[in-house]
């Protein structure tokens, strides 16, 4: 609930969340402007990177901190002198983690697909950094077929009802439904079509020359596939996609390869939107984590599980490491 004192209102977690996601998707539902379409994005973005931080805390409150240290921990527990709380929360450094940490995160406990929520966070990332192109009808897919679901998912997964956060859930799962069989309906119609022209507009003469002249370039992340049209050899062809979060100099960079599209020489089959794709290719997806620590850190911020730089100031010093040299008496660690 949202509570209000005089010129303080502190709003709760689950609130925030329901505030992002009802306003975002309400933007979407009733878009008529670009700015609707911008801003149903960013606070969509923003309700289940709250969402996925919610349900980390039901498994561990320190998963959602970025830095864990002891004065962390020590504002957390119970028994803690009354004289003692006010400096150990100034020391605490109480920064969440990131979108992207959240996802790898939540991996660990849930079937999410990384390649989908790292779209939405590219998507979120050019609507609020510089000017911007993106298709309407991307974003209503992007945000109605595959970032609903998994707010839907990590609802379930908490023990409640999606309702408890969207008030018109309803009209999205009619949208979604119609989204997705339209998706997999145009897949259809290619395939019968392919098929179609295999079966009764080929010769066998004509298809034992496509057989002795099949000609397909094969690059690193392509992959040869039974083509579900005519059961012959196809093509997909994949692509390599960078996501890079950069946080408190820890970078950190996820590598996915994505569908790009299906060939088939002998039928004619030609699949290049992704949605459609993932209908009969899904498994042909993966996505791997990498993560620089930055070579230097400002000096209000450096972390405290990582050697001190020799410029760090020191009253930055992290306290379970050896002092500087240069240390004044009373910034020496007490232990």
């Amino acid at each position: 609930m949202c509570a209000v004192d005089g010129n303080e209102m502190k709003v709760e977690l689950r609130e925030n969340i329901k505030i992002c996601l009802n306003t975002g998707y309400g933007m979407l539902i009733s878009s008529k402007s670009n700015s609707d379409y911008r801003n149903s994005v960013v606070l969509i973005h923003n309700g289940l990177e709250l969402m996925m931080k919610l349900y980390l805390l039901t498994q561990n409150r320190f998963l959602v901190y970025e830095h864990l240290d002891h004065f962390l921990i020590l504002s957390e527990t119970e028994g803690v002198k009354e004289n003692k709380k006010d400096a150990i929360k100034k020391k605490a450094k109480m920064n969440t983690i990131s979108f992207s940490k959240c996802i790898d995160l939540m991996d660990c406990f849930l079937e999410i697909s990384a390649i989908d929520v790292n779209n939405l966070n590219n998507m979120r990332n050019n609507c609020v950094h510089f000017e911007f192109v993106i298709y309407k009808s991307a974003i209503r897919k992007l945000l109605v077929s595959k970032t609903y679901p998994l707010i839907k998912q990590i609802s379930n997964s908490l023990g409640e009802d999606i309702s408890s956060y969207l008030d018109n859930s309803a009209t999205l799962d009619a949208w979604c439904t119609k989204i997705n069989d339209d998706i997999h309906s145009k897949y259809i119609q290619l395939i019968a079509a392919a098929k179609k022209h295999y079966d009764d507009d080929l010769t066998e003469k004509d298809r034992q020359e496509k057989r002795q002249y099949e000609n397909y370039t094969v690059r690193k992340n392509d992959k040869r596939v039974v083509c579900p049209a005519c059961e012959n050899t196809a093509l997909l062809e994949r692509k390599v996609v960078y996501t890079t979060d950069e946080d408190e100099g820890i970078q950190q960079t996820t590598k996915s390869v994505v569908l790009k599209n299906l060939s088939c020489h002998y039928c004619g089959l030609v699949v290049n939107q992704r949605d459609q794709l993932l209908i009969g290719f899904s498994g042909e997806e993966n996505t791997s984590t990498t993560t620089t620590i930055s070579s230097f850190f400002s000096n209000y911020d450096c972390p405290d599980d990582y050697d001190c730089p020799s410029d760090c100031a020191p009253e930055d010093c992290p306290d379970d490491y050896d002092c500087p040299s240069d240390c004044a008496p009373e910034d020496c660690p007490d232990d």
